[in-house]
């Protein structure tokens, strides 16, 4: 059979096409077309030198594919093979100068798994690793090998040589027909036909694939001057690889262009997050006609996809904020969307509190005729109650401290003037929103600590909220937001002990002061449902703070209701009833967050309560350890205005992502150890690993434990005896991997069941103290790895010589293995009820039955800061064998 073959044509339509030059137009376009899909791809992964080294490789394989071709005499292994060599060994090139070559040497399970981690937990576009780069060049250098062998057809497209083909065609012509009057064909008798580049097209589609997907994967609109960029390269090639390249070919090409590029164009902005787990829109914004219901669809996924991380100066439950809805009309809660009149932006201070003005010229006049004129040294309002004392700020009237009149009420007293603020810094992961998540108490903004550009976000009107014109929330945009003392709200318990003048309610909105009547205001008249719940919580004496929280504890505790984020949520379906989801949520007692929130707020507003709803995330704080938000704990909550304290959030919803936050529920918290918990079967103390014999040698062997898990094919001829190689080789294969991999599987698990006993066990101490130990021992700190030994075998003296010998470098860790070893001996020797306290504390004080939450987390704190200090400071080697080859599951020693 006749090779494929590119040739001077002689029909019409390819006069004056040389066949050398219609193969290089072809490879320039196919150039191009590498570098826009490339780009395209940064759609997904953040630009770097990926990129270029993408374009450098996939230009060098197209030339070498048309060298290939080309080339006289080469043969078809060779064309083949050239492209997908040269590939390689540019990629090869780029591994040693970046260094990567090494780490995928000597650690390849290690490093598949920080990019796996790295997929996981991040969002498109991601900030890929050195080691991620690589793994995406080795894919480019593959998909590029494929689509040459698909351009050169396996090999057999070639320029013919002149010569060759001028003595065919006089060979074909000198010859008859077989029969009289029997056409002869082009081609027949050997005759080479002008085919074109028949696979050229397809190769063009391969290349061009991964620049359609992006677009799906992210769910962002086409954009119409690259998909046409991209439409005409390939309607180009199309053209070019014809047979008969014809004028009228050139017009139809463009109009299916310009009628695909319109179709796109029309397409609305698809958000459908079932193929973008990574992209959380926000559910406040320019495109959200209801917020409410866009929340209740939010929460029907579930989605556990990152929206932001969290970490604080405090560990505390978070209410992030992204908007506050106010206005309720047929049965539709609207959002504040009016910005500040004067364009404050975030990185200002505001007032916290929104002080209400009032008709006096003295805007704190209502504080000064409480407090009689009273002062204290610092300036400060004193309001004196039955209760105690009460202080504001004499600037903006804010409440700054509280003093009570009997003892036994000290618990409650706080004092927030000259205390330094906290903080909370934010990192978004994949929410996109236009209005900026801002925790409760918020003050400013911290220019100095943000990567996010602050111009653009301007604080609310009536809220501290913050929204931006035209610009969304990026991957890795961070930011600090400093936070009043205490959360810029006194104890919940000290609320209720204000003077009742700032308390009043108003049943009457219209007796309202003016700035408050929007947040009392309920359309029509209220169902019976609603009507019961009034009466059930009104009293004679009623104020706001015993209103709202009558209405948490009917929610949460005694009315008998229950969370079902299955529950239907159709507000304004009805526009007679703007009250249907209310008197649904009281007659089935059961509902989520939006449910609960939105009934609330009704029912406190017809107390005479002003009260809005607020959406965002619920979450808790773990202190410095980062805190990931996912898209399943949006919230939304209502919250009640308490005149210059400010808006008080309340939790009426009886589960979801309010209630984690508030109970202290595990987080889900970035820890350097995150191993999967393993069930607990003995007790920690007995699978301890201990230390006291000297490790191995340093030129110990390495186990090859990343080896590459090869999959075996077998060819079309002799299918049953290569299946039975194939078999035995892969079961062999799959029998030494397991072998390899045993020690680390192994010591996970006891690491797993250790960890779960220290968030759960009676005994938390010794399970992190017979991690700890394993930790040590499998880097090879053990007696006589140094000058110095440990001067008995007590936990405290383990604990002074491993400061001693130096292997913890960061002064947290030191301090914690120290705390951790007087923990364990507490733990060991002085059982409940003895009164004994080794640790000479307290004074015969008995120790906890039951571990506090916190005591456990510093204790997971400990081992996970230690595991990082050790796997820091050891050299690729030591960690290689601390991973696959753990020391702690062949020696027992101190401890």
């Amino acid at each position: 059979m006749t090779d494929p073959a590119i040739h001077q044509g002689h029909h019409r339509g390819h006069r004056g096409i040389a066949p050398r030059l219609r193969l290089t137009v072809l490879g320039v376009l196919l150039i191009v077309l590498w570098a826009l899909s490339l780009a395209a791809i940064t759609g997904l992964l953040q630009q770097g030198s990926w990129l270029v080294w993408g374009i450098a490789i996939t230009t060098v394989v197209t030339g070498a594919a048309l060298v290939s071709v080309a080339a006289p005499g080469l043969s078809q292994a060779a064309t083949i093979a050239l492209p997908g060599t040269i590939g390689a060994a540019i990629w090869v090139i780029r591994l040693l100068v970046s260094g990567g070559l090494r780490s995928w040497g000597t650690e390849p399970g290690e490093t598949l798994a920080r990019i796996q981690s790295e997929v996981l937990r991040g969002s498109a576009p991601i900030a890929a690793s050195t080691h991620f780069e690589d793994l995406l060049l080795l894919c480019v250098v593959v998909w590029s090998a494929v689509a040459m062998f698909v351009f050169t057809g396996a090999g057999r497209l070639r320029i013919a040589d002149p010569r060759e083909l001028r003595e065919s065609r006089e060979h074909a012509e000198s010859r008859e027909p077989r029969e009289h009057g029997e056409a002869r064909e082009p081609g027949a008798h050997g005759e080479p036909v002008d085919r074109g580049v028949p696979h050229a097209v397809t190769a063009a589609l391969a290349i061009a694939l991964p620049a359609l997907i992006v677009p799906v994967v992210t769910n962002e609109r086409f954009e119409v001057p690259y998909l046409a960029a991209l439409g005409a390269i390939v309607l180009a090639v199309l053209w070019l690889a014809s047979p008969r390249v014809t004028f009228k070919g050139g017009i139809a090409a463009v109009s299916a262009l310009a009628l695909a590029a319109g179709v796109f164009t029309v397409l609305p902005e698809s958000r459908d997050r079932i193929w973008n787990g990574s992209l959380q829109y926000g559910p406040v914004g320019e495109y959200v006609d209801d917020v409410t219901i866009e929340l209740a669809r939010s929460l029907g996924e579930r989605s556990q996809a990152p929206v932001f991380t969290h970490s604080s100066s405090d560990e505390q439950p978070q209410y992030f904020r992204l908007a506050t809805l106010s206005t309720f009309s047929g049965g539709t809660w609207l959002p504040d969307e009016e910005l500040d009149a004067e364009g404050l932006g975030v990185d200002q201070e505001r007032s916290l509190t929104g002080v209400r003005p009032t008709q006096s010229d003295e805007p704190l006049a209502e504080l000064e005729a409480l407090s009689g004129g009273e002062r204290d040294s610092y300036g400060s309002i004193v309001v004196q109650t039955p209760t105690g004392s009460f202080r504001f700020s004499p600037v903006d009237g804010r409440v700054l401290g509280f003093s009570p009149s009997q003892l036994e009420w000290n618990e409650h007293a706080f004092e927030y003037a000259g205390q330094r603020r906290g903080y909370v810094d934010v990192k978004i992961a994949g929410l996109r929103s236009s209005w900026l998540p801002l925790p409760t108490g918020t003050a400013r903004v911290s220019k100095a600590r943000a990567t996010l550009d602050l111009n653009p976000w301007v604080w609310a009107d009536s809220a501290n909220t913050a929204r931006s014109q035209g610009v969304m929330t990026q991957p890795d945009d961070s930011f600090r937001a400093e936070i009043y003392p205490g959360g810029g709200e006194p104890p919940r318990a000290a609320l209720r002990w204000l003077p009742p003048e700032l308390l009043r309610v108003f049943p009457e909105p219209a007796a309202a002061p003016p700035e408050l009547r929007p947040y009392l205001e309920l359309p029509g008249s209220l169902p019976e449902s609603l009507l019961e719940l009034k009466q059930r919580v009104e009293f004679e004496g009623l104020d706001r703070v015993s209103a709202a929280s009558a209405l948490e504890h009917y929610f949460r505790q005694s009315g008998g209701f229950s969370y079902d984020e299955s529950a239907p949520f159709l507000p304004g379906s009805d526009p007679a009833d703007p009250y249907s989801v209310m008197d649904a949520l009281l007659t089935t007692r059961a509902g989520f967050c939006v449910h609960y929130a939105t009934t609330f707020a009704v029912a406190a507003r017809s107390l005479g309560v002003p009260t809005r709803v607020a959406v965002g995330y619920a979450s808790r704080s773990q202190g410095a350890t980062p805190v990931t938000v996912r898209g399943k704990d949006l919230h939304a909550w209502p919250e009640i205005y308490v005149d210059y304290v400010g808006w008080v959030p309340y939790e009426p919803t009886p589960g979801g992502a309010g209630l984690r936050a508030q109970s202290d529920e595990e987080t889900d918290a970035v820890t350097v150890d995150a191993e999967t918990a393993a069930p607990e079967t003995e007790s920690p103390e007995a699978a301890a690993p201990e230390l006291t014999e000297r490790p191995q040698a340093a030129d110990e062997a390495d186990d090859s434990a990343g080896a590459d898990q090869a999959g075996g094919g077998a060819d079309a001829g002799g299918l049953s005896g290569a299946v039975v190689v194939g078999g035995v080789a892969g079961g062999v294969l799959l029998l030494l991997l397991l072998g390899a991999a045993a020690p680390a599987l192994l010591r996970a698990l006891g690491r797993a069941r250790r960890l779960r006993a220290i968030r759960a066990h009676a005994e938390p101490a010794g399970a992190a103290w017979a991690e700890l130990t394993a930790l040590l021992r499998d880097y090879g700190v053990v007696p006589g790895a140094f000058a110095i030994a440990p001067r008995s075998q007590t936990p405290e003296a383990i604990a002074e010589w491993v400061v001693a010998s130096g292997v913890l470098t960061e002064s947290e860790n030191v301090r914690g293995v120290g705390w951790l070893a007087t923990e364990v001996s507490a733990e060991r020797y002085a059982p409940a009820g003895s009164g004994a306290d080794p640790r000479g504390v307290g004074g015969g004080t008995e120790r906890q039955s039951s571990p506090s939450p916190h005591t456990r987390r510093r204790l997971a704190a400990v081992v996970a800061g230690v595991s990082a200090d050790l796997s820091a400071g050891a050299t690729r080697r030591a960690r290689a064998r601390a991973r696959w080859r753990p020391a702690s599951l062949r020696r027992r020693g101190l401890g």
